[in-house]
């Protein structure tokens, strides 16, 4: 099978799996490697538009995540919003307050706890950078139609939904 408009590299991959293996079901190993490979190829495209703005991912996701909660957060709800550990959000308030994008303030609630602030910096490097990663979005997913983007969203929900139910437990 060669390549073609209508087939890609898994295709030829499970090609390759059918024609050493005949009989054996191979369509859970196409689906997810076309996922995994969708998710490496799209990181790809827009990794440029974060590091460009002298943030890694992980950065990224704590200034969106303050950004769309108002701002404010204390540290424990910040990792338990990005599935990470409390030491990796410990080393990533450490380098985004050295940059100036996040600063640390007192609770009005509860003297006794520290809260994560968006600054006035973060802020400004934020919301022009937002607009930038959602029009490469847009870039990268426009050779879907709105209805092909709506089913895969729909399809996909089941599955993660399901793993991340078994990963909680």
């Amino acid at each position: 099978m060669s390549q073609s408009p209508d087939n890609d590299h898994i295709d030829l991959l499970i090609n390759s799996w059918n024609q050493l293996l005949p009989g054996k079901d191979f369509s859970h190993m196409e689906l997810a490697t076309r996922l995994l490979r969708t998710v490496t190829l799209l990181t790809k495209e827009i990794m440029p538009v974060i590091v460009n703005a002298g943030l890694n991912q992980g950065e990224f996701d704590v200034l969106a995540t303050l950004y769309r909660n108002g701002g404010r957060l204390s540290p424990t709800t910040l990792y338990q919003r990005l599935l990470i550990t409390s030491g990796a959000m410990t080393n990533r308030l450490a380098t985004l307050t050295e940059k100036g994008l996040v600063q640390r303030a007192e609770n009005p609630e509860d003297k006794r706890s520290i809260d994560v602030i968006l600054s006035t910096e973060g802020r400004l490097l934020f919301e022009p950078l937002l607009d930038s990663y959602l029009q490469q979005l847009q870039r990268s997913l426009n050779s879907l139609e709105p209805s092909q983007q709506h089913v895969i969203n729909q399809g996909l929900r089941p599955l993660l939904l399901a793993l991340d139910a078994r990963s909680e437990a």
